[in-house]
């Protein structure tokens, strides 16, 4: 599979669980006073002690969690370990046995929630500096949309009343059983769907030279290089950067040759270069024939 598409559909699954995070709390926060109370005759203040243990979970396993990642590099088990978490902790909130039950239920959830900062690094390294600020935009956006449209959900849920075994499903824990579901979706979009992507680094990407022609295409960062007889290298982005490239002097006697030369950036750019300057020195393959 192409490097692109498997970008494309790892983005697309890290929307998609920003997009459950805002609906569960947007579809539990409306009816947990409720539940809590009601059923539980719990305190007002053990309504605080719930909502500040999902935040306070996510608090303490999110550092944990990134330095797992950036340890063994691999950030989708880190995902499908988290939803296991999310999983666990909505199927307590639907059980229910007691104001503790809903309380740990919630405590266990949020350390689910602790992997979102890893997901957004991966997404900062797998990125270029023109895309990255349009793609974390977008999916911080679907953050927001599950906020908006998660309480309408309320609108399916508030009338149901059946038993599952000994459990009951009702308005009140129909919203633990309801995310619980979302989440083993969600356990089975990140197998299939999310990728461990390269670091964006042009030295990890192979030169792509069709036809004979001195083009390099680095599908990590997207972005072509043409070789130009004067030993210039330009990169066509929006700001269309030119750097300059040492000449590669190998004796070719019968088969091509690769080289690794480095380029360096400019000493002194304006303002708009150094909006889509590389973060670090670019190393670009220069075949020679």
């Amino acid at each position: 599979m192409r490097q692109n598409r498997k970008r494309r559909l790892t983005f697309i699954t890290i929307g998609i669980f920003n997009l459950l995070g805002g609906i569960e709390y947007a579809v539990i926060l409306p009816t947990l006073w409720l539940y809590v109370h009601n059923r539980f005759d719990a305190e007002q203040y053990f309504l605080g002690l719930i909502l500040s243990a999902f935040s306070f979970s996510g608090l303490v396993s999110s550092p944990i969690m990134g330095r797992i990642t950036d340890r063994f590099s691999n950030t989708k088990s880190m995902l499908l370990f988290a939803n296991l978490w999310e999983i666990a902790g909505n199927l307590l909130y639907f059980i229910g046995y007691s104001k503790w039950t809903v309380l740990v239920g919630r405590l266990l959830a949020g350390v689910g929630s602790g992997v979102t900062a890893s997901i957004l690094a991966d997404v900062a390294k797998t990125t270029t500096i023109s895309e990255r600020t349009g793609i974390m935009s977008l999916i911080m956006a679907c953050s927001e949309f599950g906020l908006i449209f998660g309480p309408g959900l309320n609108i399916f849920l508030k009338d149901l009343n059946f038993y599952i075994g000994p459990f009951k499903v009702d308005s009140y824990t129909a919203p633990g059983l309801f995310m619980a579901c979302l989440w083993v979706i969600m356990e089975i979009l990140v197998i299939f769907m999310y990728y461990n992507l390269r670091k964006q680094d042009p030295l990890e990407a192979p030169p792509d030279l069709e036809n004979g022609t001195k083009t390099l295409i680095d599908e990590d960062v997207d972005k072509r290089i043409d070789l130009s007889g004067n030993g210039t290298v330009k990169v066509t982005d929006s700001s269309d950067l030119i750097i300059s490239a040492e000449k590669a002097i190998l004796d070719t006697s019968s088969n091509p040759t690769c080289s690794y030369h480095s380029v360096q950036e400019p000493s002194q750019t304006t303002d708009d270069d150094k909006k889509s300057r590389w973060p670090y020195k670019l190393y670009v393959v220069i075949l020679l024939q």
